[in-house]
């Protein structure tokens, strides 16, 4: 009978310690070992060391949406951190500041105004070519030049003056 009894205070004991212990120190381990190259930069000497912002900033997020409880299976839920985090940062991504004339001009009778969709230029995957050298540089001239020249076809029986 006395050592169910103080099993049950060490239980007691251990989980009132974890209890004092805030969501972030209880859940940072597992948000870590989640996503390791994600969380984890290693140094040219092979050793690890956290990227504490990236943490702390998932972690605030996991905390909104567990509302600050540590769920039940920290290692099955672990496993859905990356699908939580995401899932928030595409809902969050399209707050923000919107001009309040821009929809009354959208639906405006008169002169209806289409604005462009800026998700489209932040998320745009043409490259951006700089020259190296000036030898580059007129590669790239000619390059549009006979492009241009290729889509234009009246101008093609024109003469260039190069």
């Amino acid at each position: 009978m006395e050592t169910e009894l103080k099993k049950l205070k060490a239980s007691l004991d251990i989980k009132s310690a974890a209890a004092k212990r805030s969501f972030a120190q209880q859940i940072q381990g597992a948000v870590i070992n989640a996503n390791k190259t994600k969380y984890l930069l290693r140094l040219d000497n092979g050793q690890c060391v956290v990227k504490r912002a990236v943490v702390n900033a998932d972690i605030s997020i996991l905390e909104k949406h567990c509302k600050g409880k540590i769920p039940d299976n920290l290692e099955l839920t672990s496993t859905y951190f990356d699908g939580i985090i995401n899932n928030f940062n595409e809902k969050s991504s399209g707050k923000g500041y919107r001009n309040p004339i821009r929809k009354m001009l959208e639906n405006s009778s008169v002169y209806p105004v289409t604005f462009p969709d800026n998700t489209d230029m932040r998320e745009s995957k043409t490259p951006i070519l700089l020259p190296c050298s000036s030898k580059d540089e007129q590669a790239q001239i000619n390059m549009a030049l006979h492009a241009s020249m290729a889509q234009s076809p009246a101008l093609l029986g024109a003469q260039t003056p190069w």
